[in-house]
């Protein structure tokens, strides 16, 4: 009996033995299949992580300025030369604003009006005289007059430009527009006329070109917001007024004036939040926006 009593403690202890091995083996079961289980450090840092944000691309000075049509950097300068734009691009300017006018032979020039008195103290005529005759002439400064053509080689697509055309005959539209083809600039530029047709003729050549209609008093405001091709309307200062803002803006345009040379000409378009306006005083307006 003492025998057989050994027998069977030996076998309780032997299945006691079994019975815990196996209980370890299951823990080390459940313990593997949940290391298995559990993401990587670095899963874990992800997924908890916030999202980052895009970061948003940087503005374009270009783009942020550009409503600023500046004619030189300042009133000091002679106005409409390759100095006075120099001076522009200096202070800041990223949009040059000249009118133009055709010579005798199809080129256009840079200038106020198609006589040249004023600008060169010559007694002669823009639309009278060659280019050759002209590339002779000296503005009163002594600089040379400018060709658009000049223009856009020297500036390129680094500016915008918007470009006046003084006549409305085509004489004096088509030297614009070869001139925009030829330099490739069309992106860049806009053009601007106190004739509807100047920018009707435009329309034709370059659709999608910024079309500004320059006005000179109420009746042509008015007029130039039941035009299907005016994009912006830029008007007198003073014409400069709240009502006329929101009534141009009603009709779907753009609202600037011209020319704003003063601090506080400047400070009120700003503060009224007209679109556009141009300026001699290109370094004074650019100063004010950047609140310098």
């Amino acid at each position: 009996m003492e025998k057989k009593s050994r027998k069977t403690s030996t076998m309780l202890i032997a299945i006691a033995v079994m019975l815990l091995l196996c209980i370890a083996a299951a823990a080390y079961i459940v313990k593997i299949s949940k290391a298995k289980a559990a993401p990587e450090p670095e899963e874990e840092i992800a997924a908890d992580a916030p999202e980052q944000e895009e970061a948003a691309p940087a503005e374009d000075p270009k783009a942020k300025l550009a409503h600023i049509y500046t004619n030189s950097g300042s009133s000091e300068d002679e106005k409409y030369t390759m100095q006075a734009f120099d001076s522009a691009i200096e202070a800041g300017s990223v949009c040059l604003s000249m009118p133009v006018v055709a010579s005798s032979d199809g080129v256009a020039y840079v200038a106020d009006e198609d006589y040249l008195r004023e600008m060169t103290g010559y007694d002669g005529y823009v639309s009278g005289m060659t280019d050759g005759q002209l590339s002779e002439v000296k503005t009163k400064g002594g600089n040379d007059m400018v060709r658009l053509s000049d223009v856009f080689e020297k500036y390129g697509t680094d500016v915008n430009y918007v470009i006046e055309i003084k006549y409305s005959n085509e004489r004096n539209i088509m030297p614009f527009i070869e001139a925009v083809k030829a330099a490739g600039v069309a992106d860049v530029t806009s053009v601007s006329s106190y004739y509807f047709g100047a920018l009707e003729t435009v329309e034709n050549e370059f659709p999608d070109m910024t079309k500004i209609f320059l006005s000179e008093n109420e009746v042509d405001l008015a007029e130039a917001q039941d035009r299907d091709v005016i994009d912006v309307i830029s008007a007198d200062k003073e014409l400069m007024t709240e009502e006329n803002l929101a009534a141009v803006h009603e009709s779907g345009r753009k609202f600037g004036a011209w020319t704003l040379n003063s601090e506080e000409d400047i400070r009120a378009a700003v503060k009224m939040g007209i679109d556009s306006y141009f300026t001699d005083e290109g370094a004074l307006a650019i100063s004010i926006e950047k609140g310098e």
